[in-house]
C-alpha cells in the first residue's frame, strides 16, 4: 500500500500569487508528489480489482490533482461551486469504479 500523501493543498492555498523561484520549485516537488502517490493507490486499485483496470493511472492521477486544486479554489472562494463539488466527486468515483450512474 503507498505511503501518506504529502500535505500540500494547504500550503498551495497559501501561496503567494507570484511565488518566488525557490516556493515554485517547491511546489512543483510537492504536487508531483502528490501525483505520484495517487497514481500508485490507483494502481494498486487496478491490482486489487477495485479499479477499472483498463484507466490510465498517470492521466487519472492528474485528473485527481485538479479536482483537489478546484475543490481548494471552492472553498477559497466561499462554496463557488455549490452542490456541483459533490456531483464532480460522485462522478469519478462512478468513473473509476464503473458504478451504475
Amino acid at each position: 500500500m503507498p505511503s501518506e500523501p504529502p500535505t500540500w493543498r494547504a500550503e498551495f492555498s497559501t501561496a503567494e500569487p507570484t511565488p518566488a523561484l525557490s516556493t515554485a520549485t517547491a511546489l512543483r516537488k510537492q504536487v508531483r508528489e502528490v501525483h505520484d502517490f495517487l497514481a500508485d493507490v490507483i494502481r494498486d486499485g487496478q491490482a486489487r480489482g477495485v479499479i477499472i483496470g483498463d484507466r490510465d493511472a498517470v492521466a487519472e492521477a492528474w485528473i485527481f490533482v485538479a479536482a483537489g486544486l478546484l475543490a481548494t479554489m471552492d472553498g477559497r472562494l466561499g462554496g463557488l461551486l455549490g452542490d456541483d463539488l459533490q456531483r464532480v466527486r460522485a462522478e469519478r468515483r462512478r468513473w473509476m469504479l464503473n458504478e451504475p450512474a
